[in-house]
């Protein structure tokens, strides 16, 4: 696998399309031997007025992390956790 340094030092938004390809290419074959299989997956971007970006990769990982973090709680550790996930995934955040 070969890139032109050059190419490698743009943005992945900002590189030539052929080379774009070409990494698709490359990655497809050369990432299974590494145990890699599912590097690429869809996903899209909400805009909220001029400041607020948000991907849908952002919101998985981010509501995964408040459901899986450890609360000192009264016993109900799952339930509050799911409320604060739940909570987080209000747009009305995005307004403020």
């Amino acid at each position: 696998m070969g890139f032109r340094l050059e190419d490698c030092k743009h943005k992945f938004q900002y590189m030539n399309v052929e080379i774009k390809g070409q990494m698709k290419e490359e990655f497809e074959e050369f990432l299974p031997e590494y145990g890699v299989n599912d590097f690429y997956y869809r996903g899209f971007c909400l805009q909220h007025g001029y400041s607020s970006r948000i991907s849908t990769a952002d919101v998985v990982y981010g509501v995964t992390t408040l459901l899986e973090s450890i609360v000192e709680s009264d016993g109900s550790c799952a339930s509050k956790q799911f409320g604060v996930a739940y909570n987080a995934l209000s747009l009305s955040k995005f307004e403020k």
